[in-house]
């Protein structure tokens, strides 16, 4: 066990000498490409500790997130530009945004701790028939519920959707279905809740949503699967999901007239080049002191508070993601280390990464279910919303997770107090 920790801290302090030392230098065609390089090695890094492990889950999630370490390679490589958008693109600030991302994964590789897959292992689920019926309920009412905005049925394509919002927003499901799994006491429940999630995702995506795809997936893969199922069996079901999207992606363009062409299905995979575009926005505003200081503290307190106030209550500061987006227009999120760097400077960068190591350590070696576990079962779940669009899901659709499994918890032993007070 020492062994293996002095080993990752060799490899975090040679990581931090040559960010060191390529920040020092700054950015020319030749550190440009090693910076990419290093970044895309310390992805592959983890990919293979997940693969060592056979920990089929964190694979996955290092799939995804390794994703994004392909948008420099192209760039200082290949001279391919990454988005549609460029009113915001300075070159250097690819080469820093970079730097970012690299450091987040450099103390994400030294905190995380990945457990080999132990198939023996089952998760104790809390049957609560009261939670159960209230978190399926839940689900039911945002699936039944009308949203404000048009359909890609009615639009023609997703471009025409201009809300996805019910009397709350329709991925809010995704705060109840792990819930009302984990309340499920029999096969006919669980089955019933497969057929209300495969509804919701068929509303969700006639409203052009993909991302809940993979959370949904997520969520039961977490739950269930990730014991059951072989490596192989998981990456055949993932790259199924995967082209999956890729084909809706180009569906939902244009539903009358789509064309499964090279161009389309390019366009429709480029979402990684415009988060990366979003991020490097954030850190053009910074640059330019379009975001100051005061801005960026207030910003900050605006993402803590988010969850106890209706994003429509608060002031644009609350989303740098939408922040001046008429003005400087963008395709829409970014990575969570850059924002979280906007709020707090490079500390809370590093921060970051400690934090998503400790949550990635834990999720594949929980049995029971209790408060922490249901915190890490969704902040998981949630990784390609928080990572890759804004991180305020980390703290807000997860604390509301938290507190709804007190209060369901609480209800259950005061009803079954009543009964047997009754008896």
């Amino acid at each position: 066990m020492l062994e293996k920790r002095r080993s990752k801290l060799v490899v975090l302090l040679n990581l931090i000498i040559i960010q060191t030392i390529l920040a020092g230098i700054g950015e020319t065609e030749f550190t440009g490409r090693l910076l990419s390089l290093v970044l895309f090695g310390v992805t592959i890094l983890l990919i293979i500790r997940s693969v060592l492990k056979k920990n089929t889950l964190l694979l996955i999630v290092f799939l995804f997130m390794g994703s994004y370490s392909f948008i420099p390679i192209t760039y200082y490589f290949f001279d391919q530009y990454f988005s549609f958008y460029t009113q915001c693109y300075e070159s250097p600030l690819i080469f820093f945004t970079t730097q970012l991302l690299l450091l987040f994964y450099s103390f994400l590789y030294y905190f995380l701790k990945i457990y080999d897959l132990n198939p023996q292992i089952v998760i104790k689920l809390k049957p609560n028939l009261t939670g159960y019926v209230i978190t399926l309920g839940f689900v039911v009412a945002i699936i039944l519920s009308r949203v404000s905005g048009d359909s890609i049925l009615d639009s023609g394509s997703y471009s025409g959707v201009t809300s996805t919002r019910s009397f709350v927003p329709i991925e809010y499901a995704l705060m109840f279905i792990p819930l009302s799994y984990i309340y499920s006491s029999n096969k006919f429940q669980r089955i019933l809740l497969y057929i209300v999630t495969l509804l919701f995702c068929i509303k969700y995506m006639l409203y052009g949503g993909r991302v809940a795809l993979i959370e949904v997936f997520l969520v039961f893969f977490i739950l269930k699967f990730q014991h059951e199922w072989s490596m192989k069996k998981s990456l055949i079901y993932v790259a199924i999901l995967g082209i999956s999207m890729l084909f809706y992606g180009v569906v939902r363009s244009d539903l009358v007239g789509a064309k499964f062409t090279t161009e389309s299905i390019d366009f429709n995979s480029a979402n990684a080049g415009e988060v990366y575009y979003s991020s490097m926005r954030i850190l053009y505003f910074i640059k330019h002191n379009i975001l100051t200081t005061t801005d960026r503290i207030t910003a900050f307190f605006l993402y803590l508070s988010s969850p106890f106030a209706l994003s429509l209550w608060l002031p644009p500061l609350a989303n740098l993601s939408s922040y001046l987006k008429t003005q400087y227009p963008v395709g829409g999120g970014g990575l969570a280390p850059i924002y979280i760097y906007a709020f707090l400077s490079y500390p809370g960068v590093i921060l970051l990464g400690y934090a998503i190591g400790k949550i990635f350590s834990y999720i594949t070696k929980f049995s029971e279910i209790n408060i922490k576990s249901v915190y890490v079962i969704l902040a998981v779940t949630m990784v390609p919303r928080w990572f890759a669009y804004y991180p305020s899901q980390l703290i807000k659709l997860c604390l509301y997770e938290v507190i709804a499994y007190v209060l369901l918890n609480s209800l259950n032993t005061l009803l079954r107090k009543k009964y047997h007070h009754n008896l």
